[in-house]
């Protein structure tokens, strides 16, 4: 398709690329099925059959719900992540240093993640699922860099003035 529409084929590339990069939900957990034909058909008999009483087999799992935490979570960590790094820049540039570094790098790989997973083939919610959970996790390296930061600075302050004196 991309040598007879180049102009095209590139516009939905990106476009799945940013889909897939900020896809950030639940969509895929229950499968119950198998009320209609064709339901997980290559799966052995005794397999399927243990399948169908998962809570996934059974559409059990509150998706919605499930959907609107990990949005809540996801939203409140990066503003808890841009807060931090903004304390770390005036209070500890050294750690400021490091961790925007590693989040730069986390987001090249989100980034090229979602371009294999959202321009190689349709976007799902599984690709971003796997690495969604860096968000927080950068978020409580920051928040703990902040508070060492914060204990610091009072010691930092006392051995200047006593070098000062």
């Amino acid at each position: 398709m991309f040598k007879f529409d180049p102009v095209g084929q590139t516009g939905m590339i990106v476009h799945n690329t940013f889909k897939q990069l900020l896809w950030v939900e639940y969509g895929g957990l229950n499968v119950g099925c198998f009320d209609g034909p064709y339901c997980w058909e290559s799966l052995p008999t005794p397999v399927r059959e243990t399948f169908k009483r998962t809570p996934s087999g059974q559409n059990a799992w509150p998706e919605d719900a499930m959907t609107a935490v990990l949005r809540a979570t996801t939203l409140v960590s990066l503003a808890v992540l841009l807060v931090g790094l903004w304390n770390l820049a005036r209070s500890s540039p050294r750690d400021f240093a490091v961790l925007r570094l590693w989040v730069a790098v986390t987001l090249a790989a989100m980034l090229a993640s979602a371009a294999f997973g959202g321009a190689g083939v349709e976007p799902q919610y599984r690709y971003q699922g796997r690495l969604i959970w860096l968000v927080p996790f950068f978020a409580i390296i920051a928040v703990g860099l902040v508070r060492r930061a914060r204990r610091a600075a009072p010691e930092i302050g006392a051995t200047l003035e006593a070098r000062s004196a």
